[in-house]
């Protein structure tokens, strides 16, 4: 994390504010990246998604169409409870010959329950490109 983005971090903690651009965990894949299958993919959790029951969430990878072509839970092997970055994991096998490009969509396990049991649910979107 940058200078700067800790220091909005904390300024936004001090003032109770709520960023509309919430921090995201960090992928192994770049936007427009060329993907084949079987990807192997990782994502880190950074602290800022927190785990439940030792799963972060799920990926799908859908073509330009929005048709899902495969989804993995993102699961780790390691201490999950700790706070800090982890590293969670997943595989996708697919058939992507009938396209040229797609996107993942991230999504995040809020946990289960009402209030403070329960977290909010988040995603996001990166653009990629099927091997020819």
């Amino acid at each position: 994390m940058n200078f700067n983005a800790l220091k909005l971090l904390s300024l936004c903690v001090f003032l109770s504010c709520k960023t509309t651009n919430p921090l995201r965990p960090t992928v192994s894949i770049n936007p427009h990246e060329v993907v084949k299958s079987p990807l192997h993919l990782s994502v880190n959790s950074m602290g800022v998604w927190h785990a439940h029951e030792g799963e972060l969430g799920h990926v799908k990878l859908l073509d330009q169409q929005g048709n899902e072509l495969a989804i993995g839970i993102l699961s780790t092997s390691d201490n999950w409870m700790k706070s800090g970055s982890i590293l969670f994991q997943t595989v996708l096998e697919f058939n992507s010959k009938k396209n040229k490009r797609g996107y993942l969509t991230i999504h995040n396990n809020p946990g289960v329950g009402d209030g403070s049991e329960a977290g909010e649910k988040l995603s996001f979107k990166i653009p990629i490109r099927f091997e020819p």
